[in-house]
């Protein structure tokens, strides 16, 4: 993606959050493009307010996903396990 999208599309989706406090999609919004662009510690703090606020499926596995970049591939497969033993996810 283009640097100065990124740089102008993460503080309003930030803006967005703090205007829409209801609106989860947004909160997902914000935590995959911050996963997708390496803030992983940012990220995962947005799943995780995702993950008490709404019991998300989709914020465990955004969890899942930073344990995986951050080479925690134990606590990764843990919830993976998990997510699939839920029927989210599917094992191949």
């Amino acid at each position: 993606m283009d640097p100065d999208l990124t740089q102008n599309l993460l503080p309003l989706l930030r803006k967005l959050t703090l205007e829409r406090p209801d609106d989860a999609m947004i909160g997902f919004i914000l935590a995959d493009h911050l996963l997708e662009y390496g803030y992983l510690g940012e990220a995962e703090n947005q799943f995780r307010i995702l993950e008490i606020e709404n019991s998300s499926y989709l914020s465990q596995a955004g969890i899942a996903r930073i344990y995986f970049l951050r080479n925690e591939f134990i606590i990764c497969k843990i919830l993976t396990k998990a997510l699939i033993d839920a029927g989210i996810l599917i094992s191949i």
